[in-house]
């Protein structure tokens, strides 16, 4: 059976709208929710592009820098502050896995003299990351927020003197993330190593 003319020509006027309709309003909406998606992120940055990091807390500060072994051109995290010793690689990338995927989906903002009432003008944790570029992040955690599942967090930027400071609000897991004493940063190898050695000398 064959279709007039004019049908045929409102079934493909008909096909072009739809066509139309999905490019313009379905996918445009998906690119505007990933940019909206990419904007809540905290930091910059690739995994790989991290060159050391520093995390303080009220117990200790910790350092870490990505070296060379010797003779090889493979890299480790090596934890050189309060002491050099060989860092355990899942437990850095999982870390910096979480601080590249960090959002905040709320922020607001405040004078720089109010960082005391979100517990950012002494903070008890800073996360300090320097990347192969020379940039540097440092983000202060603070306290808790009304629901306790969020905490708030500035997000320090380099010769900015401003009156006005961004609050974000990050999820309080973060905070576990980074508040872990040292041997849950040490590797496991050398853990097991220096606990040979001690049996070995207590022996002798």
């Amino acid at each position: 059976m064959k279709l007039k003319k004019s049908t045929l020509g409102l079934i493909l006027i008909a096909a072009s709208l739809t066509g139309f309709v999905y490019f313009h309003e379905i996918r445009g909406k998906e690119k505007l929710e990933r940019i909206e998606e990419v904007e809540k992120l905290v930091f910059d940055f690739q995994v790989e592009d991290v060159e050391a990091i520093a995390i303080t807390t009220d117990e200790e500060t910790l350092k870490f820098e990505r070296q060379k072994l010797e003779d090889s051109e493979d890299l480790i995290w090596q934890i050189t502050e309060p002491e050099e010793k060989k860092a355990d690689e899942a437990t850095v990338e999982f870390l910096l896995s979480k601080m590249a995927s960090l959002k905040s989906d709320r922020s607001l903002t405040t004078s720089a003299s109010n960082l005391a009432q979100y517990g950012l003008e002494t903070p008890a944790n800073i996360v300090e990351v320097q990347l192969q570029n020379g940039e540097n992040y440092r983000l202060l955690l603070g306290e808790q927020d009304f629901s306790q599942s969020f905490i708030y967090a500035n997000l320090e930027v380099a010769e900015a003197e401003t009156e006005n400071v961004s609050i974000l609000l990050i999820p309080l897991n973060f905070q576990n993330i980074i508040a872990k004493p040292i041997s849950e940063w040490e590797s496991k190898e050398e853990i097991e190593t220096e606990a040979s050695e001690e049996i070995e000398d207590e022996s002798q």
